[in-house]
């Protein structure tokens, strides 16, 4: 799974590229046209806010620590998914942060002035962080780390992601290629994560 993973980042990399060249205004007039239910593609574009998934990763990890510390071995096991589901979100979220106010690109709510190739780097405000697309990244880190904890329910998750990632331009928050970026940043991430957990905390 994990290779698998990698090889869809970097898919999704090279697509972002390939977007950046060649696709993104065009997806961006597409985009307009179904994102005209906009109500609706807001309520679907909190999939990928990771307020809820680190609750959610809190949840297990304090959790799971409590019965463990009352001497539940199973305790342990909801702990250490806790924590991979934290630092599979946080991990690449803060990278992506980081990533998107020092490129400064800036969102499709600024073409009618600017165009979709605008850049301020280290200019640090919302509108000016389009690349890569945060809700994205988060959405495929959680994607990636259910596909790894529970393989059987990866391939459903990640395409609650692509969808969650869509919304991002049908909210006209973000390009073709922001989305793909934080696709690619986000599985990596995960994986990276999994990775240096693996050995330390056995599921």
């Amino acid at each position: 799974m994990q290779t698998a993973l990698l090889r869809f980042s970097l898919l999704c990399l090279a697509l972002s590229v390939l977007s950046f060249q060649f696709l993104d205004t065009a997806a961006y007039h597409f985009s307009l046209t179904t994102g005209s239910e906009l109500a609706a593609w807001k309520q679907v574009t909190f999939l990928g806010d990771s307020s809820w998934m680190l609750a959610f990763a809190l949840i297990l990890l304090i959790g799971g620590q409590g019965v463990f510390a009352f001497g539940a071995a199973r305790g342990r096991n909801i702990r250490n998914i806790g924590a991979y589901y934290l630092g599979s979100v946080a991990v690449p979220g803060l990278a992506s942060s980081l990533i998107k106010n020092s490129i400064g690109r800036a969102r499709p709510y600024l073409f009618d002035t600017e165009g979709a190739y605008s850049f301020s780097p280290l200019a640090f405000e919302s509108v000016r962080a389009a690349l890569p697309s945060g809700h994205t990244t988060t959405a495929f880190a959680f994607a990636a780390c259910t596909a790894l904890l529970f393989p059987r329910f990866g391939w459903p998750a990640i395409m609650i992601a692509v969808l969650a990632g869509y919304s991002r331009m049908a909210v006209g928050a973000h390009y073709l290629s922001d989305v793909f970026a934080g696709a690619a940043l986000g599985t990596a991430g995960a994986v990276l994560v999994w990775r240096w957990l693996n050995p330390r905390l056995p599921v």
